[in-house]
């Protein structure tokens, strides 16, 4: 069989100029809706791989989540393999080979005619016949699209009946290839059938305009669910749904904002990748520590190689040589992957990693021990991603535990949506928990965003608001508070008010009665923070702001209103106690793992 590879210049689909060519630090960039993590250094030609998505050489498959983007990139399941089709006449002189096997025999003329990149490719010259081939065989070209698609894309840009396709992952797909093969007049049609569904299926809607990066459909898409009432509410602007499963957090981010912000956004706003600020802003912040740091986590290892044995090659193509001893001793997984009884032959060539050198590098310090120099973590997504890659080949990694929970500490969203992708439960939960109280308000973004799942950001919102939640339910209650400290500042107060019985959220008080400023600050003030997810922490000059409004709006007693100093001291320690309370009722709310959606 006489195969073809489809180059394409990547500045014909996407502005590939912008892309940084660094190594993983960089933020994953998306090319027609597939999210790629450009590590390597060399992007003179990308080849197109998946349905649409652009692969170059050393794409960073550790910045992924399998899970995630098996969907963006497999095909369309066996059962649906476009067997009986029309594509068989014997005067064809291309065949087509779909992901899942099945033949189409097209004409290059007709299909040339279709597509400007068609004919630019049907021009090159074909290599000599390979062994085992005929001079009756026609060309054959494997496509890593599935035979549905191939079906439906050529059945348009045939003189034949034009499919109606009903299904809104059908319509998904086969606009994807036709943008990846450049058929205008199937494009244009595709995005009609689109917009027939954003009635019926506004998010579905939106969530096809990102995949294939049509930023007109995704905008027509968020009118439709803004103007929806029954998608919106105060806290959580989106119900999100099952079948957005290729939407990512950055996708859905831009859309709560868009609504949040009631459509009022400039003519530049973005939905399908990010506001060009937000890339600006990380790159400036990010940019001179990178720099930095980048040829300390490609420096040789400082112990001797002579006698390496083995060579371990990164995702971006950068091979480290090794002893395979060290390596079988430290971790099991190398050990029956290097073992004899593995099949593996003694000469074979490196062993593939799916991480990039900037990972292999200090994960080889783990793998060495003592032999090797200091680990120094710089970035919380590589700390995350060198944890991951110790926990796959059970490589024992208390010498970098204490920086990864540092970096977690110093930047939780990066930390939550890099250990949701890799599949980090404990340490995606314990940054979500560092998240609550910090308002995740329009424009709230970071690099991995692009390469996460909507799940991820919506997972986030329910638990914060669970927190929140339980935090809130402390304001009427004070057995949190000592009792000592209970009964003195109660002893100061003479207007001990009550919760209204009219109040739905009124409970017995149990322990001490509230004093007269209770109500104000603590159910009013603190319990509607909470429910927001705001921040409730108050320095010592906001507390005496809100004594000094208290006063103003005469709901202070005489008593307190006479003693500002002592009453002031009195609620900084009711706060103390207040700021224990709340960290201890988020700790009592349940994760939101396992990853597998609800």
């Amino acid at each position: 069989m006489l195969n073809w590879i489809l180059v394409v210049i990547a500045r014909k689909h996407s502005n590939v100029s912008d892309i940084p060519q660094d190594s993983c630090r960089n933020p994953a960039y998306f090319v027609h809706g597939g999210p790629s993590c450009i590590t390597g250094r060399s992007l003179e030609s990308i080849e197109l791989g998946g349905p649409g998505v652009l692969v170059a050489a050393g794409v960073d498959c550790g910045n992924i989540s399998d899970k995630f983007f098996a969907a963006r990139t497999a095909g369309r399941a066996p059962e649906r393999r476009a067997r009986d089709h029309l594509f068989t006449r014997h005067t064809a002189d291309i065949k087509f080979v779909t992901a899942d096997g099945v033949e189409f025999k097209v004409h290059s003329v007709i299909l040339s005619e279709a597509s400007p990149l068609w004919e630019s490719m049907f021009r090159l010259p074909q290599p000599s016949d390979a062994e085992g081939e005929t001079s009756s065989d026609i060309p054959s070209i494997e496509v890593t699209e599935d035979s549905v698609t191939i079906n439906n894309l050529l059945s348009m840009c045939y003189p034949m009946q034009r499919p109606v396709l009903y299904d809104l992952d059908e319509v998904r797909d086969t606009l994807k290839a036709a943008i990846k093969y450049d058929v205008p007049h199937v494009i244009t049609l595709l995005k009609e059938w689109a917009l027939s569904f954003l009635r019926a299926a506004p998010l579905r809607v939106y969530d096809l305009a990102c995949y294939n990066d049509c930023e007109d459909i995704a905008l027509q898409a968020a009118r439709v669910v803004l103007s929806n009432s029954s998608q919106l509410g105060a806290r959580f602007p989106m119900l999100y749904k099952r079948d957005m499963e290729h939407l990512t957090a950055g996708c859905y981010e831009r859309l709560l904002g868009y609504c949040k912000a009631g459509g009022r956004v400039d003519d530049k706003y973005r939905f399908c990748s990010p506001q060009p600020d937000q890339y600006a802003a990380t790159e400036n912040h990010e940019g001179a520590e990178n720099e930095e740091n980048l040829s300390n986590f490609l420096r040789p290892h400082a112990y001797d190689m002579a006698a390496a044995d083995v060579v371990l090659r990164s995702s971006d193509s950068v091979e480290f040589e090794v002893h395979r001893l060290v390596m079988a001793a430290s971790s099991p997984v190398f050990r029956d992957m290097l073992s004899p009884s593995s099949g593996r032959p003694a000469d074979a060539g490196p062993v593939q990693l799916s991480v990039p050198a900037c990972v292999v590098s200090p994960f080889l310090k783990l793998c060495y021990g003592q032999l090797s120099d200091e680990i120094v973590l710089h970035d919380v997504r590589e700390a995350l991603l060198l944890y991951a890659t110790a926990q796959k080949y059970q490589v024992p990694s208390a010498r970098v535990d204490a920086q990864v929970d540092a970096l977690i500490d110093r930047d939780p969203l990066r930390a939550y949506f890099a250990a949701y992708c890799y599949e980090l439960e404990a340490q995606a939960n314990c940054a979500a928990r560092k998240l609550f109280g910090r308002e995740l308000v329009p424009g709230t973004w970071c690099p991995e965003m692009e390469t996460a799942p909507a799940l991820a950001y919506h997972r986030l919102f329910r638990f914060l608001q669970a927190c929140g939640e339980n935090a809130a339910r402390l304001t009427n209650d004070v057995r949190w508070l000592p009792a000592l400290c209970a009964l003195r500042i109660n002893s100061r107060c003479v207007d001990k008010r009550q919760p209204a019985p009219s109040d739905p959220d009124a409970r017995p008080w149990t322990g001490a009665v509230p004093t007269c400023w209770w109500t104000p600050l603590m159910r009013e003030h603190m319990k509607k923070r909470l429910t927001a997810g705001l921040d409730i922490r108050m320095d010592r000059g906001m507390v005496r702001t809100s004594l000094d409004r208290l006063e103003h709006d005469q709901r202070l007693c005489s008593p307190c209103t006479e003693s500002p100093a002592m009453i002031m001291g009195d609620i900084i320690e009711v706060l103390r106690c207040f700021y224990k309370a709340v960290d201890e009722a988020v700790q009592e709310v349940k994760c939101m793992f396992p990853l597998v959606p609800p």
